[in-house]
């Protein structure tokens, strides 16, 4: 989770079951309250590519290495600020997030060299 300037204040899981804990479980008004926020999701993306290779005779004995390139991007809003949700369920998986619509604009940090 973001917030409108850019900071990193949670894990959206964690943050929005606490936040709803805050209006005692009502949704509407957590929705009411946090939809002009300027608060963002943030989601890490990725590639890993894994390599081994033997070190010894034994099943245990080998050597492995772990490649990863991951960029985290601005996903969108932290709750839909035009259509309200009717269930707990539908903050925890986002469905106005659109998972696709990455761009270079978006990115945030990036597991990249520079």
């Amino acid at each position: 989770m973001l917030a409108a300037d850019g900071t990193r204040l949670a894990e959206y899981r964690a943050w929005i079951e606490a936040e709803l804990g805050k209006d005692n479980g009502g949704i509407r008004a957590m929705w009411e309250r946090l939809r002009e926020t300027g608060l963002q999701i943030s989601e890490w993306h990725g590639n890993s590519v894994y390599a081994f290779a033997p070190a010894g005779s034994g099943a245990a004995d080998y050597v492995q290495v772990s490649l990863g390139r991951e960029v985290e991007w601005c996903a969108g809003p932290i709750v839909n600020p035009s259509y309200r949700p009717w269930s707990e369920l539908e903050l925890l998986d986002p469905s106005w997030i659109k998972h696709d619509a990455r761009s270079d604009d978006k990115v945030i940090a990036s597991g990249e060299p520079e």
